[in-house]
């Protein structure tokens, strides 16, 4: 090809742009590779062939692409010309919006003052430079043309290594998938629970030996079995209601009671989790564990709390019992000999009321938990109880202070039982504080579903070594207290499913608190008017 008398090579335009192309690609995937390097002498070898690549594609696009003509090089300012755009390639990068419009320009000034250069080069014969080292002789001998293509050999040379990682790169991923599904796998087969995998309509897809051991089948026996087959009468509606929510997303656990091969049932805590591909629900994995011998060993521990329990209350009513017993007893003696007396009665009675209450709080900390419960609103319940105890309190100098950041803290109780609790509660702070003072009870939201009740007083306050024995039968700061009111209180809390705290205040006083789950405000009060603490 000739324009304007200079002579252009077709193959020698198409081989620029094919190094533009390789030469462009090759150094943007080293540059990549050289941020995602996480270790500091591979970055800085990835950046140096990065900016290697990228200098030598621009200067050898510029020496293919020049028509050869007749016209000398000058081969010191030539390579020169080679090494500015290496260089700037090299400092350049940076991820900084500023930073990359600075390297922008720097990369274009080397650009041009390469081709500038070289250009410069031209214009010069070899002859005017009788000095050139015998290596750029050399090279001068080969010729424009001819060192223009070994350059693009070299090129070709470095972005066949940056091809050679790429395929190392893949094989290494794809070594590392391997290794994650060789170790999945082992996780699904040597696993000690049973673990299986299921479609989206519940067919067992397969089952790993701990399952098959725990059921008694075989694999051939299980696969496209329906999971809920295997589970007694009364829990596959159970099972469908948690299995249509994993097919939606959302993890489920719960205990289900499946049928053994041999016909005996056996409880598994079950643990079923979504399998996602590609952002979609393909089906899920179901882990059970075997809990049938926990679940026994669980039951005979309780019973034996029971027992324990047992024998610790019935000592402690037998000695409760036995002192006032005794008083009667010797008042009644006396009474038969004669020896009346007008207090006689009075301690006769005291004493019998002691039994009395004892005998009350114990049948009360026997009886079942509350099977009927009513919504209930707290700041009516707690406004009557104050106003109830403000006559005992002012006997005491003591004055009841009600702080309600909420008006309506509703619950679900058994109103009676819970009414005593705060009772019980209140009595216990105006026996703690001989000398009078204020007790505050402060009512509000805690963790957006607990409504919490503190009960703050000015007593003595509580030790660590009484607050650890708090609520145990028997057990009571006060001095002819049995301790049962404070367990009955306990026992009742905790039949609501809640909790009760109990702690020094500092130099001064016992704060105790209530919580108990929250229940939506019933109709028509339909929108509670405070807001979680």
């Amino acid at each position: 090809m000739e324009i304007h008398g200079l002579h252009y090579s077709v193959s020698l335009v198409i081989l620029t742009i094919v190094i533009a192309i390789v030469s462009s690609y090759a150094s943007l995937n080293l540059s990549h590779r050289a941020c995602c390097a996480k270790i500091a002498k591979s970055r800085l070898i990835y950046s140096a062939f990065s900016s290697l690549t990228m200098g030598l594609g621009i200067w050898t696009l510029h020496f293919v692409g020049m028509p050869h003509l007749s016209m000398g090089l000058h081969l010191p300012l030539a390579l020169t010309s080679a090494v500015i755009p290496v260089i700037v390639s090299f400092v350049a990068p940076s991820p900084r919006v500023r930073a990359k419009i600075m390297n922008a320009l720097l990369l274009g000034a080397a650009t041009a003052g390469m081709h500038y250069i070289a250009i410069l080069s031209t214009q010069f014969t070899s002859q005017s430079h009788s000095s050139i080292a015998p290596i750029y002789r050399s090279l001068y001998a080969v010729g424009a043309e001819q060192l223009s293509y070994w350059i693009s050999a070299t090129l070709a040379l470095l972005t066949g290594f940056v091809f050679f990682g790429m395929y190392v790169d893949k094989r290494m991923a794809q070594d590392t998938a391997s290794m994650h599904a060789i170790r999945l796998q082992s996780l699904f087969d040597q696993n000690p629970e049973w673990v299986s995998s299921v479609d989206l309509d519940g067919r067992i897809i397969s089952v790993n030996a701990a399952g098959l051991q725990a059921m008694g089948y075989e694999q051939h026996e299980l696969a496209n079995r329906l999971s809920r087959s295997l589970l007694v009468e009364g829990e596959q509606e159970k099972f469908n209601q948690l299995f249509e929510q994993v097919t939606r997303g959302v993890p489920q656990n719960a205990d289900i009671l499946a049928r053994h091969k041999l016909g005996h049932t056996i409880e598994f805590n079950v643990t079923m989790i979504p399998i996602i591909h590609r952002k979609k629900i393909i089906g899920a994995f179901t882990i059970a564990k075997n809990c049938t011998e926990q679940k026994r060993n669980e039951e005979i521990l309780r019973k034996t709390d029971k027992l324990v329990m047992a024998g610790q209350l019935a000592a402690g009513i037998a000695h409760e019992i036995r002192n006032p017993l005794t008083t009667v007893k010797g008042m009644t003696q006396l009474i038969k000999r004669g020896t009346v007396k007008d207090d006689y009665y009075d301690i006769m009675l005291h004493d019998l009321d002691q039994i009395e209450t004892i005998i009350s709080e114990f049948l009360l900390l026997a009886s079942p938990g509350p099977s009927d419960y009513q919504e209930c609103n707290l700041y009516e319940m707690l406004q009557t109880i104050v106003t109830l105890m403000n006559a005992q309190a002012a006997l005491r100098a003591i004055r009841l202070l009600v702080k309600f950041d909420c008006t309506d803290p509703w619950v679900r109780c058994d109103k009676s039982k819970l009414k005593n609790v705060f009772i019980h509660l209140l009595k216990n702070a105006m026996e703690s504080m001989d000398q009078g003072g204020d007790i505050t009870v402060q009512v509000g939201y805690a963790e957006h579903d607990k409504v919490v009740i503190r009960i703050h007083d000015q007593g003595l306050g509580i030790s660590e070594g009484w607050r650890a024995r708090l609520g145990e039968p028997f057990y009571s700061t006060k001095e002819k207290g049995t301790g049962l009111g404070l367990m009955v209180s306990y026992k009742i809390i905790q039949e609501h499913d809640g909790h009760i705290d109990i702690f020094s205040a500092g130099a001064v006083g016992t704060i105790v608190e209530v919580k108990l789950p929250r229940t939506p405000v019933p109709a028509p009060n339909n929108k509670a008017s405070c807001q979680a603490s």
